[in-house]
């Protein structure tokens, strides 16, 4: 592994490294500011894309390095990310319809909690009414997913313009041919 982290650091690539297999799915990102037998050192890269310290990792541990993958080519994307926020209209009879109808006007992503787990569908909405909400799925990488009509009934909670949803937002208009 460390041949393949001193080849990232030449190459100034951003990897992600796996040193706990008892979380497979759990890795540190970063770009690899110095390596040697034992330790590496990564400029640590948080899940906006905004520099995040440094980790230092022990490269016996090291069992999986990823480089180019798709969670790395996302990161990258996130480093020309901006939080922007948008306002909602003032609520006077039904805060959900009128925060539904709010983001499909200012074309804000948005998250719908519903059921009685934690299923929730995320994008970009294209309709609402007391009967059911359209949305234009987006995938965490900002790919579309086609479109999905939730029962209004049936929604828990809405999250709208957070910094998840914008991320996903902001990846899905990278995707989006020009």
């Amino acid at each position: 592994m460390k041949a393949v982290l001193e080849k990232a650091k030449e190459n100034n690539e951003l990897v992600s490294v796996y040193s706990d297999p008892t979380h497979p799915s759990r890795c540190s990102v970063g770009y690899v500011d110095c390596v040697d037998d034992n330790f590496v050192r990564l400029r640590a890269i948080a899940r906006n894309g905004k520099h995040d310290g440094y980790v230092v990792r022990n490269v016996p541990s090291i069992f999986k390095v990823d480089i180019g993958g798709e969670y790395e080519k996302k990161i990258v994307m996130l480093k020309n990310f901006k939080f922007k926020d948008i306002n909602l209209g003032a609520c006077t009879s039904n805060i959900l319809l009128e925060t539904l109808k709010d983001a499909k006007k200012n074309k804000g992503c948005i998250t719908i909690f519903f059921g009685e787990s934690d299923d929730s569908v995320v994008g970009i909405v294209k309709g609402a009414n007391h009967q059911t909400v359209e949305i234009h799925n987006l995938k965490e990488n900002g790919e579309t997913d086609g479109i999905i009509f939730v029962k209004f009934e049936a929604i828990n909670s809405v999250n709208v313009n957070s910094e998840d949803e914008q991320i996903i937002e902001f990846l899905s208009e990278k995707r989006e041919p020009k």
